[in-house]
């Protein structure tokens, strides 16, 4: 399987680590609904895939192992945090704990929000594989900027 392509399941599991990002609030807002309706769309699951997730919800979560796949789940978990214009302390650090989860330093979350912030007419997905070379090129090139990058 390409680096870029994931299962079935994996996907699943994608979508609710999202979801559980927008119900750490205690109420899933409309802003994030659509959020996680286009990632699921650009994943290429169906409404009655989507559904599945539900079944996901008592199961240990299943983390992505690809490096693309980690920053490209950061990348969408920071996008939700701010789609209704606002960023709850839970949010932002079930956004920190998840990078340590994912072996990144999670200082990357505090960069992300920033570039979104600033950068407010594009969408997110469109600049993922940059994300993700810029990533890539500090974990190999410069282990000063993020020291605890695996």
């Amino acid at each position: 399987m390409d680096i870029f392509e994931r299962s079935k399941r994996e996907k699943l599991h994608y979508i609710r680590i999202l979801m559980e990002l927008s119900r750490i609030d205690g109420e899933m807002h409309k802003e994030e609904l659509k959020v996680i309706k286009y990632v699921a769309l650009t994943l290429g699951l169906k409404q009655e895939e989507i559904r599945e997730v539900i079944g996901l919800l008592n199961t240990p979560v299943e983390l992505p192992s690809e490096d693309y796949h980690k920053i490209e789940l950061l990348n969408d978990l920071v996008m939700l945090t701010v789609s209704d214009n606002k960023i709850e302390i839970q949010e932002f650090l079930f956004c920190k704990k998840t990078a340590l989860q994912l072996g990144i330093h999670p200082e990357i979350i505090n960069d992300t929000i920033e570039s979104l912030l600033n950068n407010k007419n594009i969408l997110p997905h469109l600049n993922r594989r940059q994300i993700f070379d810029t990533y890539m090129s500090v974990k190999s090139q410069d282990k000063n900027v993020y020291p605890d990058l695996p």
